[in-house]
This record gives C-alpha cells, sequence and structure tokens, in this order.
C-alpha cells in the first residue's frame, strides 16, 4: 500500500511532463505554420535555363544574352513577360508552411505525377532550385499555388500561382509574334514595299514638334503624317488606317516554325517589306511560296526563323491604295485577322 502513492505520483508527473512536451510541439507547429518565409533563395539573373515538366513533357528554356528561348522547337522565342512572371512568381514570392508530412502531398496536387516539375540551371548546366508546383490555392485558376522543394517533405502555401504564366499552349510560353517582343523594337517609321504591288512605302514624318506644357496640363507628344509612295507619286495617307496597318504589323503571329530545309520556298519569290524603326534599326520580311497547308512562308531575315502565316493574313501584308487613304471598316480588316489583346495561349 505504501507503493501506490509513490506510482500515482510518478504516473502524475509523467502525465504533466507529457502534456508539456505536446503543448510544446503544437505552439511549435502553430509558428511553423503561420511563418512567411521565402521559397527560393535565389535571383532571376543566377538563372541561365530551366526545365519544367508540363503536360507529361520536359520543355527547356536558355537565356543567350537577353532573350530566352526554345530550342526544342526551332530555337523559338520565348514571351519574355511570360517568363517574368513565372520566374518572380517563384524567387520573389513569400509562402506559408501549411503541412510537414508527405503523406498529404495528394491533397495539395503535390505528388509527382500530378504536379509540375521546375529545375532551375545556372552556368554549365549546375543545378540550382528544383521544386514541385501543385494545384492552384483555393483552386483551378487561383493567384496562389501549393508548392514544395524537390528535396524537402514541407508543404507549401506560395503566394503567387506560376502555372498562371505557363498558359494552355502547347510547348507553353513560346511569343508567336512574326516580330518577336524580346527585340523590343522602337515604332516604326518606314516601311517598304520590295517587288510588290501596291505601295512602293509607306513612311510616318513629324507635322509638328511636342508642345510646351500649359498651366495645369500635362506636355503634349509631337504629331505624324503617314505618307504612302505610289508609282504615280506621294499621298497623305489617312491616319487611322495607315496605323491599322502597321498596328497588325507589330502584332501578327505565326501559325508555325520550320527548319533550314524550307528555304527552297523563298526561291521563286522576291517580295519583301523591308522595316525601319526609328532608331534606324530595320528588319527584312521576306514572302515565300504557299506551304502544304495553305499557309504561306515567312522569313525573318534577324533571327532567320521561318514560319508561316495564314493567307487571310498573308494577304494584308501589302496593302491597297484605298486601304491606306480611305477609312476601313470597323472593326477594320487587321483588327479581324489579328485582334487586340493579350496573346492567345
Amino acid at each position: 500500500m505504501r507503493l501506490l502513492p509513490a506510482i500515482l505520483l510518478l504516473l502524475l508527473g509523467f502525465l504533466v511532463g507529457a502534456d508539456y512536451l505536446l503543448e510544446q510541439s503544437r505552439r511549435q507547429d502553430r509558428r511553423t505554420t503561420g511563418s512567411l518565409r521565402s521559397f527560393a533563395n535565389l535571383s532571376a539573373d543566377q538563372v541561365r535555363s530551366f526545365q519544367v515538366k508540363f503536360n507529361a513533357t520536359d520543355h527547356r528554356y536558355v537565356r543567350r544574352d537577353s532573350t530566352w528561348r526554345y530550342p526544342a522547337y526551332f530555337d523559338a522565342f520565348v514571351d519574355p513577360g511570360r517568363v517574368d512572371q513565372f520566374l518572380g512568381s517563384l524567387l520573389q514570392s513569400a509562402a506559408t508552411v501549411v503541412a510537414t508530412n508527405r503523406a498529404r502531398q495528394a491533397h495539395f496536387g503535390l505528388q509527382p505525377e500530378a504536379a509540375i516539375g521546375v529545375v532551375l540551371q545556372g552556368p554549365a548546366d549546375t543545378v540550382l532550385f528544383e521544386a514541385l508546383i501543385g494545384r492552384g490555392a483555393p483552386g483551378q485558376g487561383a493567384s496562389e499555388a501549393y508548392v514544395k522543394k524537390a528535396d524537402d517533405d514541407t508543404l507549401l502555401h506560395l503566394h503567387a500561382n506560376p502555372r498562371l504564366a505557363l498558359g494552355s499552349g502547347n510547348p507553353p510560353m513560346l511569343d508567336r509574334r512574326v516580330l518577336p517582343t524580346a527585340l523590343r523594337r522602337k515604332p516604326l517609321r518606314r516601311i517598304a514595299f520590295v517587288n510588290a504591288s501596291g505601295p512602293r512605302q509607306l513612311r510616318r514624318i513629324e507635322t509638328a514638334p511636342p508642345g510646351l506644357p500649359l498651366p495645369g496640363r500635362m506636355p503634349t507628344g509631337p504629331t505624324y503624317a503617314w505618307l504612302a509612295t505610289f508609282a504615280a507619286g506621294e499621298d497623305t495617307c489617312l491616319n487611322a488606317s495607315a496605323f491599322a496597318y502597321a498596328s497588325f504589323l507589330s502584332r501578327l503571329r505565326y501559325e508555325e516554325l520550320h527548319g533550314p530545309h524550307t528555304a527552297k520556298a523563298f526561291e521563286s519569290s522576291s517580295a519583301r517589306l523591308e522595316l525601319t524603326y526609328e532608331d534606324d534599326v530595320v528588319d527584312v520580311l521576306e514572302v515565300g511560296g504557299r506551304s502544304d497547308k495553305g499557309h504561306i512562308y515567312l522569313r525573318h531575315q534577324t533571327s532567320g526563323q521561318i514560319l508561316t502565316i495564314s493567307a487571310a493574313k498573308a494577304d494584308l501584308l501589302f496593302p491597297t491604295r484605298s486601304a491606306l487613304l480611305d477609312s476601313l471598316p470597323q472593326p477594320s480588316p487587321y483588327q479581324q485577322a489579328e485582334p487586340f489583346g493579350p496573346a492567345p495561349f
């Protein structure tokens, strides 16, 4: 009977100690799951290439000088805004711990077969960072997502969603503009039409210099006029019509890229557009023959890329006299062929 109080005292001490340890563990879990942390301790400048496993395919992107390219598809240009959004989401966004249990990966879409795999690489393809991107938080299309580092069981709620930058294209994030955004061209000031019917050139001139600001008002910019040269002489264009055409060229998107073997499509054609920008940089677009799909070949001399555009878009490359001098219907043929707004992905 004398041992019973001692045993009860030891048992009480054990229970008190166990409760204390459990409470400390709970507090630590609350501190861990409630704290913000950086997901990746890297800057975008350190990343020279990266791989994304998306739509059951490994996609690799490589930075050359200041442009991102997709080598597997004839070295296609990548949309710089999309890449900045994707890397920025991973490298600049804070994250909150939501779980430290591998068994909960499926709930957050972080099991390897469901997640998007990412590998960021530096010079000489050295691996800088590996991660998995799960489902959106709270759901698909949300602005945040669940993520985890490849070598860590900690599951995080990232306060950004890299999936949104990928879009629905396959391959994702390509810049399908005939004149790639990454080349950062200034506004056009002259377009020459070589070996083609219609106008010989279209040029923009300044008709009034920038105006001085009036009290309480913003300064006004310069005003311009567009002049078109024809065989019979030069005429002043309707500004809105000339701008609609020039804007169409900057928005123009291709259907497909093609390899060097398609260069023969330009052997029987010498028509081309010579585009001169405000800084005197020149792009040349050569117009070739028709592909098996009925599309028209173009070659962008600056990048060397060969691509095809639809026949309907190709018909608008060389404007008629009336398309430049008269009012266009609304919406214009240029807007119908290549609508304003973000590029489809």
